[in-house]
């Protein structure tokens, strides 16, 4: 029995596009724990929040936004308001903290926002409409190829260069990685280290949300959506490099590729994949893929 080449290819696209997916959701909680040193573990809900609401938006709106990421976009920018909130009245107050402290408010915080979005829009499951352009398929290698992955990967990249030039060229991410680095210096320089927190916690916040939006277009929206995606967030981050985005990019990629080829032959066996990855990390290299 020859190896089918063609198969391979579409294993490796489709882990690509998966990748890219973890990666989108992923960084924005790399870059609140970078710089706020919180690790936030309602990431998750916000990502469900950011879905929940740009199916909502499609509902109400399907007229005005027929495309849509506009909605998604929207979605991120109603997120921002609710993430405005949060770190004002409730993070700001713990970073100082043990992260014991930190881990158990952000914790309680998965209850509140699940219980509102349950209020909110019940525990049936939603579905949100991808456009007829990205819904299709394509003929890759004589291989059925969904275009929607494809937009997934393109996605994805633009997302890694945008982030990678908000922190190492804009003034606002110079300042965030220098308050990341040592607040008190930066404070005695006139800078307003909160503000600069706060608008990071908004920037991660809104990345969550629209990836909530963008990323379920082939997935269905639910209560759970928020705690399945935030432990695979965990893994994601701690095994590429607390506070490295580099190693939450690569660290993406390789659950990306093994969670396509291994659930080729498994769909159960590739559900520990990622947890086994991160104990080969931890047991390896502690400080992960990559330092900060």
């Amino acid at each position: 029995m020859g190896i089918d080449f063609a198969s391979i290819l579409i294993d490796l696209l489709s882990g690509l596009a998966t990748g890219m997916f973890l990666f989108v959701v992923a960084s924005g909680l790399t870059i609140i724990f970078g710089t706020l040193g919180i690790l936030n573990f309602a990431h998750g809900c916000i990502f469900m929040i950011g879905a929940y609401v740009t199916w909502n938006l499609m509902q109400v709106l399907p007229g005005v936004l027929g495309l849509y990421w506009v909605a998604a976009i929207l979605a991120g920018i109603v997120v921002v308001i609710v993430a405005i909130v949060i770190e004002i009245l409730l993070l700001r107050r713990i970073y100082q903290a043990e992260g014991l402290y930190q881990l158990l408010l952000t914790f309680g915080l998965v209850f509140v926002l699940t219980g509102s979005a349950q209020e909110i829009w019940g525990t049936d499951a939603k579905m949100i409409t991808v456009p007829t352009f990205i819904r299709g398929s394509l003929m890759l290698f004589g291989k059925v190829f969904p275009t929607y992955y494809v937009f997934l990967i393109l996605f994805g990249v633009f997302l890694s260069l945008a982030l990678w030039f908000f922190l190492r060229k804009t003034s606002l991410g110079k300042v965030a990685r220098a308050s990341a680095m040592d607040r008190e210096i930066t404070e005695t320089l006139g800078i307003n280290v909160p503000a600069v927190f706060t608008v990071v916690f908004c920037i991660g916040s809104f990345v969550a949300a629209l990836a909530g939006g963008i990323g379920t277009g082939m997935r269905a929206i639910t209560l759970n959506l928020g705690l399945d995606t935030v432990l695979i967030c965990f893994v994601i981050v701690v095994s590429g490099g607390a506070k490295s985005l580099r190693g939450t990019f690569v660290a993406s990629l390789i659950l990306g590729l093994c969670d396509s080829f291994v659930g080729h032959y498994s769909q159960e066996l590739s559900m520990f994949v990622p947890y086994f990855f991160l104990a080969v990390v931890l047991l390896t290299r502690p400080e992960g893929l990559f330092r900060r």
